[in-house]
């Protein structure tokens, strides 16, 4: 049970899912070395603001796949029926950590940042993958690998996006990260551009205003929350949200919610 014990006097539940941007649990807060209290999370922000019980069902290490399941087990399967529903996604290239083979795969860093660099096998891979670039044919297997994995995660946001406007459940969306593998001087930027450029074409009408920031990339006229938060929003040592961006989340989340429903 993940909620502050009896500062809410409203039976009301918001139900908030992430990984370790918004995982509450003390334990990994341990074992992040995070200096930040419950109450300082962004969710805890937006239930004391939406006057809810804070039902936190962020975990530590986990993609988006993962996370959508885990809505799906909580909404669908459980049929709970909670009065308001946040999501913050993780980048469409990771997998969860019980998923690594032999090294870390799967989990790349994000943009123009100098942290984030603790799992890039995969970006490393993909990266000796386009060096060996010679022909057509070769390029063309990797853009068709992301454009699964654009394609996948674009529709595990429209499958949970259904299954709550179904339900008649209020909810916001938001990108943590930049949706593109990061910080590589191997492979252009235009790459991913391109990529994403093509599905953005095929999908854009289908995104409701509940998934905010879309298409979480400044080029494409969106934006995702670490390109929102300021040095001094993020911890010196980890590449996660202090105190102060915990609360800039929130904010973010808050204006988007209120726009839609109040």
């Amino acid at each position: 049970l993940l909620y502050d014990k009896d500062e809410f006097m409203s039976t009301k539940k918001i139900f908030v899912f992430g990984d370790s941007w918004t995982d509450n649990d003390t334990e990994t807060a341990k074992i992040l070395k995070r200096p930040i209290t419950l109450d300082e999370t962004w969710s805890t922000h937006c239930a004391k603001a939406l006057n809810m019980k804070n039902n936190n069902f962020g975990l530590c290490g986990v993609g988006n796949w993962r996370i959508s399941q885990i809505i799906m087990e909580k909404i669908f399967i459980e049929d709970s029926n909670p009065d308001c529903v946040m999501v913050l996604w993780s980048e469409p290239t990771r997998i969860p950590f019980g998923h690594w083979s032999i090294r870390p795969t799967y989990h790349g860093s994000n943009f123009n940042s100098s942290q984030g660099k603790f799992c890039n096998f995969f970006q490393k891979e993909i990266e000796r993958i386009y060096q060996r670039t010679k022909n057509n044919k070769t390029k063309m297997k990797l853009y068709n690998l992301f454009e699964n994995i654009y394609r996948d995660y674009i529709q595990q946001i429209l499958y949970v996006s259904k299954i709550l406007e179904e339900k008649n459940i209020p909810f916001v969306m938001a990108q943590a990260f930049h949706p593109h593998i990061s910080a590589s001087e191997v492979i252009p930027y235009e790459f991913f551009n391109e990529v994403w450029k093509k599905l953005l074409e095929q999908y854009n009408e289908k995104i409701p205003k509940n998934v905010l920031g879309w298409p979480f990339d400044k080029n494409f006229g969106g934006w995702n929350v670490a390109d929102k938060l300021d040095d001094d929003m993020l911890l010196s040592f980890s590449y996660h949200p202090n105190h102060r961006g915990h609360l800039y989340i929130a904010e973010t989340l808050l204006d988007g919610y209120y726009e839609l429903y109040n």
